[in-house]
Order: structure tokens, then C-alpha cells, then sequence
């Protein structure tokens, strides 16, 4: 049941805008069933509704006769045609953009390989495919723009604090990135962690179900190692947007100290198995592993059991019920994961691990589903307060 909260009736009317679209994406919905899910009178939902008609954020079927049963009862659904929303992934394995329009459809996507480091020409080209993509074919307004990417991203200024794959022309300057593509678009535009991305993506995709007070972790393993955190159900990213950066943790491997991140990450293990006169790269890894060479073998099984090591410290600190593992985690199989789980197991807390079907589109579907959210609080509390919320929110690092 949805109630509705706020010191006053426009507090109060603006939930209820927000909890009826959030219903409405998942699917089609009469006024009645609206009313019963969200433990208000039909009249009530009928006049939230209205005002949602009015703003073209939703639209109501015609109405069909069914010479049975009568007149039926009109549905009301998510108006995709309002506009359509841009992600942008900046990740450590490609550059890709997808375009959803309002019912989080991604009706266009593309995916280039990556190199090492992306430089401001590759962003040009996406800009440049983007621009032509939305003219010629998806042909919907352009209402906002969501870019996905790893390493440190502060959530109070926009700034990518740590990223190293970007190059310096990129990172020197503050916020180039987002007012990069407000500059060309003239768009709203948000830059967000990729992996606390991807765990609202498995959690809008059914993970944790309908436990509100679960702590979970999301864990991927990927060139590098990075999580993200959702406690007492809801994603939890520190006070500036830091929190997950379990790679930064430090652990006795080998008789020596070191990072996690040295330790487990596709990289560290490279560049490690090299030092051991093992030639293997990031991509053919889990190959190699899953083929049962035994020197990778040995080495990467020591590598999940310290991973599972500190996570299991993890699980005993915030109180863990469930680990969904990602990236290489995946890709390294059953085995990989049992010795994961081994060492979780240590912990005295039950705890649930497994792994991710969805992948890197979990990243996709999460800031999908982020950038809606926030363009469609945006367009109402416009429509609520007028031209200072415009003005208020219209910068190139906020919705």
C-alpha cells in the first residue's frame, strides 16, 4: 500500500504522481486496481491521473464495448512516446549508448569495443551517433542524459574523482564530462557509478524481492574490483558517493599485503601469473581457467577464497543476508563460485550468494529506470512549482 506523505497537499500530490508511474511501468493498470494497490478511492487516483493526462506523462486507452459484459473499464498506461533518455556507458570493457523512451523500452543500442583508455574522440563519435540516431530514427524528444562509469564519482558535485581509464584531457578539468554532453545536447545529464548502477538493476529486476529491510552487497569482478551496497533496502553510497570501494581494501595474500583489487581483479591476476612466467590476458582468462590449465587454476582459486575472505568480513561487520556476484565472477563458473561461497561461510551470519544473470545490462536497466525516475520527478515538480524548479534543477550535472 502506497501512502501518501509530505508536510502539505503538494508534498502529498507529488508522491502520489510519482508512486502512480511507478506502478504504471510495470504494467498497464485500470483507475480500481490503482486505487486498491495504493490504498486510496478510485476518485482520488481519478484526480492524481488527470493531472498526469494533463502533463502527457500517461494516457488512457479508448474505450472498448464488450457486448457481454458491457462497457469496459478503461486502462491507463505510460505515454512512451513523451520522449526517450540516453545512457552512455563508459566502462573498463566497451563504449555504448542505449536510448528507452518513457516505458523504459530501450528501443536503439550500440557497442563499440574499448581501448585501454578513452579518449575525447571516442566521446565525440558517441555524441555524433547519438545526435544522428535520435534525428533519423527513434525520433522522440531528447529529455536527459545518463553516463555510466567506474571508479569514484562524487555524488554531491558530479566530479569523477578516480577514474583511471579515462585520459587526462577528460579528467583535468571539473565535471567535463556531463557538461560535455549538456553543451551538445542542452539536456539534463547525470554521471553515475556503473556498479551501483547495476544493483539497482538486479533489484528493480527482482533481487531481494519484496524484503524493504535487506542488506545486500553486489560485487563485480571484472579489471577491477568494485560493489555496491543496499541497506535496509535501499542503495547506500556514502556521504559523497564513495561507498562500495571494496577493492581498496587491504588483505594478507601470499605472506604479503595487499590490495583487493591486486589481489582479485582480472588485472591483479594477469599481471601477477606473468610475474610467474604465465602469459594470459584479461579476456582470455576465464577460458584458460575453465579449460583446466593448472597453473591459472591453482592461482585464481587462491584468488576467490581471499575475495570471499574479505567479504565474509563484510557479512559479519553490516550484518549481510545476501551477495549477488557479477563480471568474471560469473565467468569463471560453478567452482569459482563455490569457493567464494566457502569462505562466506565461515561467517557465523547465513547469507545468501549467488550470481548475476543479467550481467553488464544490469548496469543498463538501472540507469535506465534512474534516469526516468528522475526526468518524470522533474517534469511534475515543474508542473507543481513552476519556473523555479526549472531553473533550480537545469544545470549540466542535475536532473
Amino acid at each position: 500500500m502506497t501512502k501518501p506523505i509530505g508536510k502539505n497537499q503538494t508534498d502529498a500530490r507529488i508522491h502520489n504522481n510519482k508512486a502512480i508511474l511507478n506502478l504504471l511501468r510495470k504494467e498497464d493498470m485500470t483507475q480500481g486496481k490503482l486505487a486498491e494497490k495504493m490504498g486510496l478511492s478510485i476518485a482520488a487516483v481519478s484526480m492524481i491521473s488527470a493531472d498526469l493526462i494533463k502533463y502527457g506523462l500517461i494516457k488512457m486507452s479508448d474505450l472498448h464495448l464488450d457486448t457481454r459484459k458491457g462497457r469496459r473499464p478503461q486502462m491507463l498506461s505510460i505515454n512512451g512516446a513523451y520522449g526517450c533518455v540516453a545512457v552512455v556507458s563508459l566502462t573498463d570493457e566497451n563504449i555504448g549508448y542505449v536510448i528507452a523512451n518513457m516505458k523504459e523500452e530501450i528501443v536503439y543500442s550500440s557497442t563499440v569495443n574499448n581501448p585501454d583508455t578513452i579518449e575525447l574522440k571516442a566521446l565525440y563519435e558517441v555524441i555524433l551517433d547519438i545526435k544522428r540516431v535520435i534525428d533519423n530514427i527513434v525520433k522522440l524528444p531528447l529529455l536527459g542524459i545518463d553516463i555510466s562509469t567506474p571508479g569514484k564519482i562524487n555524488n554531491i558535485t558530479g566530479e569523477i574523482a578516480q577514474s583511471p581509464h579515462f585520459s587526462k584531457e577528460i579528467t583535468a578539468q571539473p565535471n567535463f564530462l556531463p557538461n560535455l554532453f549538456h553543451r551538445h545536447f542542452n539536456v539534463p545529464v547525470k554521471i553515475t557509478n556503473d556498479i551501483n548502477l547495476a544493483a539497482m538493476g538486479e533489484m528493480n529486476a527482482g533481487w531481494l524481492g519484496d524484503n524493504k529491510n535487506a542488506n545486500a552487497m553486489y560485487v563485480y569482478v571484472g579489471r577491477g574490483i568494485g560493489s555496491a551496497l543496499i541497506l535496509n533496502g535501499k542503495p547506500y553510497v556514502g556521504t559523497r558517493g564513495y561507498a562500495g570501494e571494496i577493492g581498496l581494501i587491504k588483505r594478507q595474500f601470499g605472506g604479503e599485503t595487499h590490495y583487493l583489487d591486486d589481489i582479485a581483479s582480472l588485472n591483479g591476476i594477469v599481471l601477477e601469473l606473468e610475474k610467474r612466467g604465465c602469459t594470459v590476458t584479461a579476456e582470455t582468462l576465464a577460458e584458460r581457467y575453465l579449460s583446466g590449465d593448472r597453473q591459472i587454476v591453482e592461482y585464481v582459486d587462491g584468488t576467490a577464497e581471499e575475495l570471499g575472505n574479505a567479504l565474509k568480513d563484510l557479512v559479519e561487520v553490516l550484518d549481510l543476508s545476501d551477495i549477488r556476484l557479477a563480471g568474471a565472477a560469473g565467468s569463471f563458473g560453478e567452482r569459482y563460485l563455490n569457493i567464494v561461497r566457502a569462505s562466506i561461510a565461515r561467517s557465523a551470519n547465513a547469507v545468501t550468494v549467488d550470481c548475476s544473470t543479467l550481467s553488464r545490462d544490469a548496469g543498463i536497466y538501472g540507469a535506465v529506470s534512474k534516469a526516468i525516475a528522475n526526468i518524470t520527478a522533474h517534469i511534475i515538480e515543474e508542473n507543481e512549482f513552476g519556473s523555479e524548479t526549472k531553473a533550480a534543477v537545469s544545470g549540466g550535472t542535475r536532473y
